[in-house]
């Protein structure tokens, strides 16, 4: 990356000159090498994710009152969390489903979004009102580990819940250079009132977007570190943080 000074006879440099493309950055000019290739992925679920994306957005507009963008507006405040997804601030319990402070545009396109990915309900048949409050979940037990080449998580829920509740895995990964991340969904529920222990494992993570996309078996030679959180979406649209980020090391295949 190059940069340029401006001065009274050149104010602002923009536009592309051989591989390269002026943009600014901090008051200053800067040129950047063009990428050779644009990654625009079209999977089956990226496509249907951009069709329910844009149908929410023009339902913010359009279908929702002025009180219930209010509604979404406060309840999106009551969403921050640090860099690490680590400690929710606000609302206890909660944490926001993408991101860190949303708007209340983003909170209500994230929460029909995650309840759709969570099988609870329909993106074209958006939830109108943000989750009301609900009592906590609380993990009795839990323990997440790594053995031959798999995350294995096992925890038992401390109470019944008067709601169906997904168990997802935050999972976040060094790698080239980066860190990646990816959320583990499973097709089981704790479907309300059960409560009884749990048990899973995963031997692959699918990670990173775009031209990254790439999936990363877990090791079957050397061994890795990767920080997991358990976290829960309710059939209400809520995202609970049920567990600290933990770092798993993964062994490789026992021979």
């Amino acid at each position: 990356m190059a940069t340029a000074t401006y001065s009274a006879l050149i104010e602002k440099l923009s536009g592309k000159v051989g591989n390269g493309v002026f943009s600014n950055w901090k008051g200053r000019g800067v040129l950047r090498c063009l990428s050779s290739s644009v990654s625009n992925p079209r999977t089956v679920r990226q496509q249907n994710n951009r069709s329910w994306i844009s149908f929410l957005s023009t339902a913010w507009v359009q279908t929702l009152s002025a009180d219930e963008r209010a509604l979404w507006e406060e309840y999106a405040q009551k969403l921050s969390v640090n860099a690490r997804g680590a400690l929710p601030i606000g609302t206890p319990g909660l944490a926001p489903l993408y991101g860190n402070l949303q708007s209340g545009r983003n909170a209500f396109i994230a929460v029909n979004m995650a309840l759709n990915n969570s099988y609870f309900s329909d993106p074209f048949n958006p939830v109108l009102v943000p989750p009301v409050s609900v009592v906590t979940p609380t993990l009795s037990e839990c323990s997440l580990t790594g053995a031959d080449a798999e995350l294995q998580l096992e925890f038992t829920l401390a109470h019944p819940l008067d709601y169906d509740l997904q168990i997802q895995i935050f999972t976040w990964l060094y790698i080239q250079g980066g860190q990646t991340y990816n959320v583990l969904n499973q097709d089981w529920l704790f479907t309300s009132p059960a409560v009884g222990p749990i048990f899973s494992t995963w031997d692959d993570v699918v990670l990173g977007h775009g031209k990254y996309i790439h999936t990363v078996s877990m090791p079957e030679v050397t061994p890795f570190f990767m920080d997991v959180q358990v976290r829960g979406i309710s059939a209400l649209g809520h995202l609970f943080v049920l567990s600290p980020v933990t770092s798993v090391l993964i062994p490789p295949v026992a021979p």
